[in-house]
C-alpha cells in the first residue's frame, strides 16, 4: 500500500470514529428531551423543532468535546478541524465515498447490518457542517494557545445565542434585572434555562461546569455576553444582519 494510500486510510478511520461518536452523542440527546426548550420557545411547528434539535445537539457536541481536559495549540486544533472538513465534504460528495466491501460498514457501525450507506453519508454530512460552525467559532475566538476546560461554558453561550437567533427569528438579549425584584428576566434567559436544564439531565459528567442555579445562570449570562469588538459578537451581528432581526 502506497503512502497515499495509507493516508486515504487513516484518513477514512478517523472520519468513522468521529461519526460514531458523534452516533453516540446524539443518542443521549432524543428529540423527546428537547421539548422544554421548544416550550420555553413555544414552538409547534414540526420542521422548526427539528432545526432546533439539531441546532442544540450541535451546541452541546461542542461543549462536551471543549470539556476535554487536554487539547493541542488553537493552531494545531484549527489545522485538525480543517483537514477533517475537508475530507468529510469530500467524502459526501457524490462518488466521494465508494466502500469496497458493503461488509466495512455493517461491521463498522452497525453488528446487526441495519445502518445503510444513506445513513452514514447523512452522518458524514452533519460532521462536514459541525466542523465547520466549530472551526468558524475557533477562528473567531481569542488567539491564546489551548482552551482551558472551564471555558466551555463561556463558549456555549455564544453557541446559544447563534441557535436561538435564527429559531425565533429574534435577537439574543442578555437577560435584564428589575428594580427591587429578585431575579432575572428575558425571553432568551428563558430559552437558556431550558437548554441548560436539557444538558444538566443529559450530560452529568460535565455538571461541575456549568451553573448550579438558574440565578447563577443568569449571572454568568450577564458577566460573560459577548462584548463588542469581538469576534464573537460580530458572528452575532452577521446573524442580526442577514435576517433583519429587532
Amino acid at each position: 500500500m502506497s503512502e497515499d494510500e495509507d493516508a486515504d486510510s487513516l484518513e477514512q478511520e478517523v472520519l468513522e470514529a468521529e461519526a460514531a461518536e458523534w452516533e453516540a452523542f446524539e443518542s443521549r440527546f432524543p428529540p423527546k428531551d428537547f421539548l422544554g426548550v421548544a416550550s420555553a420557545l413555544k414552538i409547534r411547528d414540526r420542521e422548526i423543532f427539528a432545526r432546533l434539535v439539531w441546532s442544540l445537539r450541535d451546541d452541546f457536541y461542542s461543549f462536551h468535546r471543549d470539556c476535554q481536559t487536554k487539547w493541542p495549540s488553537r493552531g494545531t486544533e484549527i489545522e485538525r478541524l480543517r483537514e477533517l472538513r475537508a475530507a468529510a465534504s469530500l467524502l459526501a460528495s457524490p462518488g466521494g465515498w465508494m466502500p469496497l466491501d458493503p461488509l466495512e460498514i455493517d461491521l463498522a457501525f452497525d453488528p446487526f447490518g441495519e445502518v445503510k450507506e444513506e445513513q452514514f453519508l447523512a452522518i458524514i454530512k452533519r460532521l462536514a457542517t459541525y466542523w465547520d460552525e466549530r472551526l468558524a467559532r475557533l477562528e473567531a475566538g481569542p488567539s491564546a494557545a489551548g482552551r482551558r476546560s472551564h471555558d466551555a461554558f463561556h463558549e456555549l453561550i455564544v453557541a446559544l445565542i447563534r441557535t436561538y437567533q435564527p429559531i425565533t427569528m429574534k435577537r439574543a438579549r442578555r437577560p435584564s434585572t428589575r428594580f427591587n425584584k429578585p431575579g432575572y428576566y428575558g425571553d432568551f434567559y428563558q430559552f437558556a434555562i431550558a437548554a441548560w436544564r436539557c444538558l444538566r439531565e443529559n450530560l452529568p459528567e460535565a455538571r461541575h461546569l456549568i451553573p448550579k442555579s438558574e440565578d447563577a445562570l443568569g449571572e454568568a449570562l450577564r458577566n460573560h455576553w459577548p462584548k463588542k469588538g469581538t469576534g464573537a459578537h460580530k458572528l452575532i451581528d452577521t446573524q442580526v444582519a442577514r435576517w433583519g432581526l429587532n
